[in-house]
């Protein structure tokens, strides 16, 4: 009995100081340790030279990061990438640098503030900043610029698991609304050589995404610039939104669908790629994203049936959740 509730009192101090973890991740990620490692193994010396530091302090992060596998260091003082440091270089195809530098900033504020928003129902990000969360993006390029980046680092495991989990072969044109870069439906396009696809975001965005989706794919991907408050194209038959909905409050959510429900034509279908909560008391990353969404967006998650009611509100009709190898799944709709 004293072993199992020693063994309890060790995870929970591993939960009470896991913004131990998460801040020194930040400190490297920022610093931009890991693309100076992955060069070649370095001493701290080194490190510190390349990054403006203080090498006595920069070990001790170093230090503790290798404790829990992110680096490891040589017999002779030199570090090394693990797995898990890779992931934190510029140039992973599934890098998190820019996912770690966003939750280690502005999402870390909201988060401090989580305290005021279980109070309130306000974000904790407006509290601490005066505005809300994408308000606050339009007029601060450099933190857009890495919510974007982070973005697409995380939502690339759930992007290719979409693409490996769902048939698209029955779509002639598939408009990714709030496609940002357009990942996802460059996925897609590649996979599916004779759809085409609308990309739809922000002006600006779309702008950014124009530089970056490859020549041949904006030939069969018409990139739209707009506000999907107000409308979004029309001329495809299949709809898709990822991690859009859950990103706004209920009314904004609604909004947003009914938007897209005065474009989809009457055979059409919706996809809604989000993460779906689980029954109560199973483990589920979701539940923690909510209230990245409680403090920071102002967004929540749902379950299943959260999703068919809110369809339901919104003209649609929800035929299928299909789970996916990622903690997103495809949500299936079609109009009524």
């Amino acid at each position: 009995m004293v072993a199992q509730t020693q063994n309890i009192a060790v995870q929970m101090m591993q939960m009470i100081t896991g913004y131990w973890i998460s801040r020194s991740l930040y400190i490297v990620a920022k610093l931009g340790v890991p693309d100076v490692v992955a060069e070649k193994p370095v001493t701290v010396e080194e490190l510190a030279a390349a990054t403006g530091t203080h090498a006595p302090s920069l070990y001790r992060v170093m230090r503790a990061l290798n404790s829990v596998g992110v680096f490891s260091e040589d017999a002779n003082g030199y570090f090394h990438l693990t797995p898990q440091a890779e992931l934190l270089t510029t140039s992973h195809p599934q890098s998190m640098r820019s996912l770690t530098i966003m939750f280690g900033e502005e999402t870390y504020d909201g988060w401090v503030q989580l305290m005021h928003a279980v109070k309130t129902g306000e974000t904790g990000f407006s509290n601490a900043y005066g505005e809300e969360f994408f308000p606050y993006l339009a007029k601060n390029p450099e933190v857009s610029r890495i919510f974007g980046e982070a973005m697409t680092g995380y939502v690339a495991q759930t992007h290719q698991a979409v693409l490996e989990s769902y048939d698209f072969s029955g779509t002639r044109v598939l408009a990714d609304i709030g496609g940002s870069h357009g990942t996802l439906i460059s996925l897609i396009l590649r996979r599916y050589p004779d759809m085409r696809g609308i990309l739809f975001d922000q002006p600006h965005v779309i702008e950014e995404a124009k530089a970056i989706m490859a020549p041949e794919l904006q030939n069969r991907c018409e990139l739209v610039g707009g506000d999907f408050f107000q409308s979004v194209p029309q001329g495809a038959d299949t709809y898709m939104l990822s991690s859009i909905v859950h990103d706004w409050d209920e009314a904004r959510g609604i909004q947003i669908l009914e938007t897209v429900r005065k474009a989809i034509p009457d055979d059409g279908k919706l996809l809604l790629v989000e993460t779906v909560i689980k029954a109560p008391n199973e483990p589920d990353f979701g539940k923690l994203l909510d209230l990245t969404m409680l403090t920071v967006t102002g967004g929540l998650e749902r379950d299943a049936d959260g999703y068919a009611d809110v369809l339901a509100r919104t003209g649609f009709q929800m035929q299928d959740v299909i789970s996916t190898a990622s903690p997103g799944s495809i949500i299936e709709a079609t109009p009524v």
